[in-house]
């Protein structure tokens, strides 16, 4: 699996991971840092995605996860 693109969230706390499968699929993993933990924790359980492109991949994550739009916006 590699990291094609990383979104973070302005106040640093959150992110969205978009990967790329060896079988050339892709999906996404949404974290969150804990303070008390020094570290990244999946944030949000999202079904599990077979997505054909990097693009529909961003697609997926605009519509599951409220604050990347609110990116787009702000």
């Amino acid at each position: 699996m590699q990291i094609i693109q990383t979104i973070t969230h302005p106040d640093g706390r959150r992110k969205v991971e978009v990967f790329r499968r060896q079988n050339g699929t892709y999906g996404f993993e949404e974290w969150q840092w804990l303070e008390f933990e020094e570290c990244w924790c999946p944030f949000a359980k999202h079904p599990i995605s077979i997505i054909d492109t990097f693009e529909h991949a961003l697609e997926e994550i605009k519509g599951r996860i409220p604050w990347i739009e609110e990116l787009r916006q702000g």
